[in-house]
Order: C-alpha cells, then sequence, then structure tokens
C-alpha cells in the first residue's frame, strides 16, 4: 500500500535493525532496505521503518524455507497515526492511516497523490536500481553466515560502480 489517506512513509524493516519484526528476514533484504532509506535521504523526505512480517503479498517471498530477499514501502493500513507521525508527515493523529482499509470506501478516490508520487518514485528508483546490478542485495546473501574474514573479503569488493555512489538512475520528471 503506497497512497494511504493518512499516509506515512515508512520502508520494511529489511535488516531487523528496527527491532520490530517478529522474526528474521531473509539475507539480502537489507540491502533492499537501503536502496529506499538511501533514495529518501537523498531527497531529504522522511522515512521510518515498518515491521516485515509477511502479512502483505510479499508474505510467500520472506516464508521460511523460502528466504528470498524482499522489500517494499508502506503508507499504513488500519493502524492509527501517531502524533510523532502527524508532525513527521502531516495528517492526523488519532485516525487510522487508511480509514477504508478493505471496505466498502476502499476505492481508487481514497489515494493520497502526494504519497503516491512519493513511493512511485522511489519504487522507479529502485527498479532502475536493480536492473543495473543486484550485487548489494547478492553480496549481503553471500556473507550470511560466513566467517568474518569471508565476510570482509566480500565487503571490499568494489560494488557495481552505479549502486556504490547511490545515483539516481531515474531520469527527467522521476528524477
Amino acid at each position: 500500500m503506497v497512497a494511504s489517506p493518512n499516509y506515512v512513509i515508512a520502508v520494511y524493516d529489511g535488516d531487523g535493525s528496527a527491532g520490530i519484526n517478529p522474526g528474521p528476514t531473509p539475507p539480502g533484504s537489507g540491502a533492499i532496505e537501503k536502496v529506499f532509506t538511501d533514495y529518501f535521504k537523498s531527497k531529504k523526505i522522511p522515512s521510518v521503518p515498518t515491521e516485515f512480517s509477511g502479512r502483505s503479498d510479499y508474505g510467500p517471498f520472506i516464508a521460511e524455507g523460502v528466504n528470498i530477499p524482499a522489500g517494499g514501502l508502506f503508507t499504513g493500513a488500519e493502524g492509527v497515526k501517531t502524533e510523532e507521525q502527524a508532525k513527521l508527515f502531516s495528517g492526523t493523529a488519532g485516525v487510522a492511516y487508511d480509514v477504508n482499509y478493505h471496505g466498502k470506501g476502499d476505492t481508487y478516490s481514497n489515494l493520497n497523490f502526494t504519497a503516491f508520487e512519493i513511493n512511485a518514485k522511489a519504487s522507479a528508483h529502485a527498479i532502475a536500481t536493480f536492473i543495473q546490478s543486484t550485487k548489494v542485495v547478492d553480496d549481503e546473501k553471500a556473507t550470511a553466515g560466513a566467517s568474518p574474514k569471508v565476510a570482509a573479503k566480500i565487503a571490499a569488493e568494489p560494488n557495481d560502480a552505479l549502486v556504490a555512489q547511490g545515483k539516481d538512475l531515474c531520469a527527467g520528471e522521476l528524477a
């Protein structure tokens, strides 16, 4: 969900660093999270981590035994916006992110187009980044459970220049 009416700009906690996930996430998911958080930082757009629990379409990918790296964005569902979130993203504290979530009013006319545009551009950036190279995801997968010596060697290898420099690959209006 990327256009909730009373939105937050949230990135799934792929590396588990926020301490809010119910269990481990597949190696490589942290690298995906970082592409989004780095993008938002480069655009001076605030974002917050959100629980990566598997309760949405990505669930089967991160399920135990499958462990496909995943990541993404979330603007909120039935949860209630906090005062802190209202200060950071505007909107109304004490009200659900999407009062129509899975209800009769959950239609196109319910979208917040500011949130939609922000998340569409972030998604385009991530797609453009991973079309160029998945090395950051592959490296995270390769170092999961590796000895410190092997992990250091993989980390020392130069990343694809476009990804390592955090270059915004989207041109024109998407940039």
